[in-house]
């Protein structure tokens, strides 16, 4: 599994769907101000350094309302780019 925003328990997807901000998620977890402060793209790896996986239901409902992440987004991500 990889360990970005998109499969942590951590990310919080709640941002309005119609905005440009669809997709990005705050870090529950952040540790400073600036870190809370800053919204994640989906496809970014934990920056917090405490990644859990997050349920089957909730990966599940963030690829329902967010889409899958995109393919080649997939294959950077495999590339360890």
């Amino acid at each position: 599994m990889r360990e970005t925003c998109f499969y942590c328990k951590y990310a919080d997807f709640k941002t309005q769907l119609d905005t440009p901000m669809r997709g990005f998620a705050k870090c529950r977890k952040a540790r400073t101000p600036e870190e809370k402060a800053k919204y994640y793209p989906r496809t970014n790896p934990c920056a917090a350094g405490v990644f859990q996986t997050a349920s089957e239901a909730a990966i599940a409902r963030r690829a329902a309302v967010l889409g899958e992440i995109p393919l080649q987004c997939a294959e950077f991500e495999q590339e360890g780019g």
